[in-house]
């Protein structure tokens, strides 16, 4: 990577890959994590964008169209006077984006994150460490549209059930 590809990940910023393929907003608010998940994403051909804070990436889907959006870590903002997660606040605000949300968690083993994203019917759930290659694929097929069923990387099929089980009470 470039030294002016790192700053506009540090920053936070918009870089093109080659061959263009789709638009990809990544929410991360550690550094490290943010650049490496945007230097993948723009190998594999997207223009991504990148942001720190929750408050900034809802500023931004209102102005953006992307095709996919992907958090890391539970990103908290501040609305309507509390403070939320920002999944939470886009499943309020703009609730046809969900499926196209891609969640990049290490809480795999937090019911209340994982509940949270099968009642939300967020895209993708991708647990860390993840490969290179797996994350590439998931964000391609969401950009490709057409959800079939929600996707669960690197979670137990009991973990799966029971967050969907917590769903729908």
């Amino acid at each position: 990577m470039y030294g002016h590809e790192r700053e506009i990940f540090k920053k936070g910023g918009t870089i093109r890959g080659g061959g263009l393929s789709g638009r990809v907003l990544v929410v991360e608010p550690y550094h490290e994590i943010r650049s490496l998940l945007a230097a993948v994403l723009v190998t594999a051909g997207h223009e991504v964008s990148t942001l720190a804070d929750g408050r900034e990436a809802l500023e931004e889907i209102e102005k953006g169209d992307y095709g996919c959006v992907l958090i890391g870590s539970p990103v908290p903002v501040e609305h309507a006077g509390r403070s939320r997660l920002l999944i939470e606040v886009i499943a309020e605000e703009y609730p046809d984006l969900c499926e196209s949300l891609v969640l990049v968690t290490t809480y795999v083993e937090s019911l209340e994150i994982l509940s949270l994203a099968a009642r939300l019917n967020v895209f993708a759930v991708l647990a860390k460490p993840f490969s290179t290659i797996a994350l590439r694929d998931v964000v391609s097929d969401c950009l490709s549209g057409g959800m079939t069923t929600q996707r669960w990387l690197g979670i137990s099929e009991d973990l799966v059930d029971e967050a969907h089980s917590l769903r729908r009470n």
